[in-house]
């Protein structure tokens, strides 16, 4: 078990090095404000955003809301709204918005969030369209940032967007909010990289002929935004990820709620890969295949052989402490004027997860400072580790469960 928790420090050591060289390598662009930032545009071409939504009666009118108070002129600007077959009060919330001559507003059967999407990519008029989710609300100037990314970079053909967790109450929320802010740093690594994994569904924007290459959403394994990203990797089309275009969501209010959403992410993840495991031969995109997608499939596949084998050294290790306090006696071990050094377990080991950690937290502050969050309470961070060194490993192992033993 040592033996497999080395081979899993050193990989885990080499991707994050990795990351550490990407960021010395191009530091000016993350700690400098992009040109875009201060946004002024001389034209503003049209834009078409997608809200699909169910059963979000007690979001949808915020989220509307939002993208009507956009800095971005109503008459180039198109909002359609489905309702994907919605059992609550949403259409009738949605209807409070039915006479503005910005909004659409649209109604089918249930067949999940990539039928309703499709649905409405047959009525968009943009030269670019945009997909927000129900419960998503965006800074004011989110779109235009986006439309100048596009207009300076021609090439560009999806782009995706800083996600934070909105006004974080629960100890989950705020567990996730270190999350969204360590991974809007690590997705602006990989999109600089041209290795994006995910334009993420929260909020993001394409050009109008990504559709016409490519073809619209699929069920993808309820995940959708993931997997379309995996076909535009594979059709060489380069997206990118904008640090300036903050979108804020809601997230899951408790562990229930955060252990299914991510249980179906991770399993999402997963099958997405394996339908995509060509790619690894890196022949249509060499960062993505060879870096990005055996980094992430690593990261999961490790997640239980590294839990158990810490759980097994960490009981090894207070074993021994236990045996040593016996045999030195607890006032000579603990006394600091007769310190024992052999008592701790300087091993290499220690220093590679020592190292591990600092490059860790190295990528969770660069994340913070992205985020422009300048709280200094540390209470976040430390529910951060102790919820999902808890989580992860449950929902990874009951992911591969499914996997293995689907009937499918």
């Amino acid at each position: 078990m040592e033996i497999l928790y080395y081979i899993f420090l050193f990989i885990t050591l080499y991707f994050q090095v990795f990351f550490l060289v990407s960021y010395l390598e191009d530091s000016k662009y993350y700690e400098t404000k992009n040109e875009t930032y201060n946004v002024s545009l001389s034209f503003f071409p049209f834009v078409s955003i997608i809200v699909a939504c169910w059963n979000e009666e007690n979001t949808i009118e915020q989220t509307i809301d939002s993208l009507l108070n956009l800095d971005y002129p109503h008459s180039s600007l198109q909002i359609i709204v489905v309702n994907d077959g919605s059992s609550d009060g949403t259409w009738e919330k949605m209807q409070k918005y039915k006479d503005h001559p910005s909004v659409l507003l649209l109604s089918k059967e249930n067949g999940g969030k990539f039928t309703a999407i499709n649905e409405a990519l047959q009525y968009c008029k943009g030269e670019f369209i945009a997909t927000v989710d129900a419960d998503t609300l965006l800074e004011r100037n989110a779109l235009t940032v986006m439309v100048k990314t596009f207009l300076n970079d021609p090439d560009l053909s999806a782009l995706g967007s800083t996600i934070l967790i909105r006004e974080p109450k629960t100890f989950i929320q705020k567990a996730q909010m270190v999350e969204y802010q360590m991974f809007s740093f690590t997705k602006l690594l990989l999109a600089r990289m041209n290795g994006a994994l995910v334009v993420p569904g929260a909020f993001s924007m394409y050009r109008r002929e990504v559709f016409d290459i490519i073809g619209g959403f699929k069920h993808a394994h309820l995940l959708e935004d993931l997997e379309l990203t995996f076909r535009m990797q594979k059709a060489g089309l380069k997206v990118g990820q904008s640090k300036e275009a903050f979108a804020y969501t809601k997230g899951p209010e408790n562990i229930f709620t955060l252990f299914k959403q991510r249980l179906r992410w991770s399993y999402g993840f997963l099958m997405n890969s394996y339908d995509y495991r060509s790619m690894l031969k890196g022949k249509q995109n060499l960062h993505f295949g060879w870096f990005t997608l055996p980094m992430s499939l690593f990261s999961y596949l490790t997640i239980p052989i590294a839990s158990f084998t810490t759980l097994y050294l960490f009981i090894k290790i207070i074993i021994e402490k236990i045996q040593k306090v016996q045999l030195l006696g607890w006032e000579n071990t603990f006394s600091l004027s007769k310190i024992r050094f052999d008592f701790f377990s300087l091993q290499a080991m220690f220093f590679i997860s020592l190292i591990i950690y600092i490059i860790v937290l190295f990528i969770i502050f660069s994340g913070k400072k992205i985020a422009q969050d300048n709280s200094k309470n540390p209470f976040p961070l430390v529910l951060f580790f102790i919820v999902y060194a808890i989580l992860v490993p449950l929902w990874v192992i009951k992911s591969l469960y499914q996997i293995i033993f689907s009937k499918n």
